[in-house]
């Protein structure tokens, strides 16, 4: 169930409770609150162009990291208040996550110099990047809150991250240009997707023996993925066929395709229902994945 057009959008995020959707308006230096409905309401301003957005477990703040081009930072939120405060996360902020207790939002940037950021949520300092490789993108953290996978889209790699001592302890090679990444409820899986020419691929990697174990053919222009609650299925927005496309959670089988039309782009899922957002019209889609959600 869409909604009608909208505004540019590149990233989309629901709160825990299911009650808002939140996306990420790039050319309006702000992000939005979406009712049940969909319905657009209020935005608060983040200080330039948001890039993604993620909101912690308790859903009370969101990080949006924003730049390239316009006030490259972090802006931390209060959503219900809506104060903002901002760091200085380094060049080319790309991709946000906050860890599971929601001290620390981690943050890939710096362009070919690559560097993975952490920032403490309550007081917003700045701990020393670490350098991770070339162009990183994704960023998804583990339910456990120990480690971190970075796709690292100018390596064709996933990089994993032991949080606490703060240095790499894997790289894990894939298809060229890792673009998007997630990881299962149970911490055992991670789905890659992957940009550049001719990509239709995701990448599934088996965690445990940190090596990439099939990739299923989803559509041109893979982007955004994220698995459902009970890790049974996941979706993948491809946004060069204009199609969502459910897979199985454990195997990465392709289960079936949703038309959805545009340029469906980034998802975000709450129970075993999925959000996705369109990056040119600001369109969403409401995807029911799992049976009961």
């Amino acid at each position: 169930m869409p909604t009608g057009p909208g505004v540019a959008t590149s990233d989309v995020a629901v709160t825990p409770d299911r009650r808002a959707i939140w996306t990420a308006d790039t050319h309006l230096a702000s992000i939005t609150k979406h009712g049940r409905a969909l319905g657009r309401g209020n935005s608060v301003d983040v200080g330039g162009a948001p890039v993604a957005i993620a909101i912690s477990r308790d859903g009370r703040h969101a990080a949006v990291t924003t730049g390239f081009y316009d006030r490259p930072g972090l802006a931390i939120l209060d959503l219900k208040g809506h104060h903002v405060e901002r760091a200085d996360v380094g060049p080319e902020p790309c991709s946000v996550a906050i860890t599971p207790d929601g001290e620390s939002a981690y943050v890939t940037g710096a362009g070919v110099d690559g560097t993975l950021t952490r920032v403490d949520m309550r007081h917003g300092s700045v701990h020393p990047a670490l350098a991770v490789g070339r162009h990183p993108r994704g960023l998804a953290i583990t339910p456990d809150g120990e480690r971190a996978l970075v796709a690292v889209n100018g390596g064709a790699s996933i990089v994993v991250i032991d949080l606490e001592a703060s240095k790499v302890i894997g790289r894990i090679k894939t298809l060229p240009f890792p673009r998007n990444v997630a990881v299962s409820p149970d911490g055992e899986r991670a789905l890659v997707t992957h940009n550049g020419f001719q990509s239709h691929h995701v990448t599934v990697i088996d965690l445990r023996r940190q090596r990439a174990i099939e990739r299923v053919g989803v559509g041109p222009d893979p982007a955004g993925i994220e698995f459902t609650k009970s890790g049974s299925r996941a979706l993948v927005a491809a946004s060069g066929s204009g199609k969502a496309t459910v897979l199985d959670g454990r195997s990465g089988r392709r289960l079936r395709s949703i038309k959805l039309g545009g340029s469906p782009t980034s998802v975000t899922v709450a129970g075993g229902t999925a959000f996705v957002a369109d990056r040119v019209s600001g369109q969403l889609h409401r995807v029911r994945i799992e049976r009961g959600a």
